[in-house]
């Protein structure tokens, strides 16, 4: 048998504050065959309580990767999808689990490497942590009481991939390679806002909105890596020809 598309899940924790919810959330993982786990600034460390609600998972825990740079947990991931049980104002595709769960897998039969990004337990993701990522799932909830647990989330979303991947599970996989990752898009988006502010396109006033709705736009057209490089080149030499006639 070939390696599982399942393995080119990331689940990225960002600044979990519970050790049991990430040993729950490692056990949710196992049993639906992701295995990829990354703890971004987690605020407890893997205790005795993360290696109990991990049961028969904790080579999950052992091999997780942590860090406290989000854009570095994200870099090599093609695709950044947020999960929340709420709406912000944020304008990304948003889809429910199975939805989702059917697009991720058509991306992973295709050869890209997508991480889920679970927020905060109190907090959830931030408007800036959103603005990473391509599109969002928004898990439905009674209107009366919307809290749920992070680990429950975890698991109602792996569910979902790991019955879709049984669905369309492909014996040849088209590979597409040149998607563009994470850090590829963070680093023209900052080329792009850069150049921006040289050519004072940017004010201050109005500089947040712009830059919020350039993120939506690099996420939507699904780059790949030689057309953000062109993209870069022809902004490089936009910074050429502008700060030569800046310095006559």
């Amino acid at each position: 048998m070939g390696k599982s598309p399942l393995n080119s899940i990331k689940i990225v924790l960002n600044q979990t504050s519970h050790p049991g919810n990430i040993g729950a959330a490692a056990r949710a993982m196992k049993t639906m065959g992701l295995r990829d786990l990354i703890l971004v600034n987690p605020k407890t460390s893997l205790d005795t309580v993360a290696y109990a609600r991990a049961s028969g998972a904790t080579d999950i825990l052992d091999s997780a990767v942590i860090t406290r740079n989000l854009d570095i947990a994200l870099s090599e991931s093609q695709i950044v999808i947020a999960t929340s049980a709420r709406q912000r104002n944020i304008k990304i595709p948003t889809f429910n689990p199975k939805e989702a769960a059917l697009r991720i897998n058509e991306s992973l039969n295709s050869g890209l490497k997508v991480a889920l990004l679970f927020g905060n337990e109190q907090h959830g993701l931030s408007n800036l942590e959103l603005q990473k990522c391509q599109e969002q799932i928004i898990i439905p909830t009674s209107n009366e009481y919307r809290s749920l647990n992070l680990a429950t989330a975890v698991q109602l979303i792996c569910y979902e991939i790991f019955c879709a991947n049984n669905i369309s599970n492909k014996e040849t996989i088209t590979k597409c390679d040149d998607r563009a990752s994470s850090d590829e898009i963070e680093r023209l988006f900052t080329h792009i806002i850069s150049t921006l502010r040289h050519i004072d396109y940017l004010e201050d006033k109005r500089s947040t909105k712009i830059s919020q709705k350039l993120k939506v736009i690099l996420h939507k057209y699904e780059l790949t890596t030689s057309q953000v490089q062109i993209l870069r080149g022809v902004l490089t030499q936009i910074d050429k020809r502008t700060y030569k006639k800046t310095n006559v």
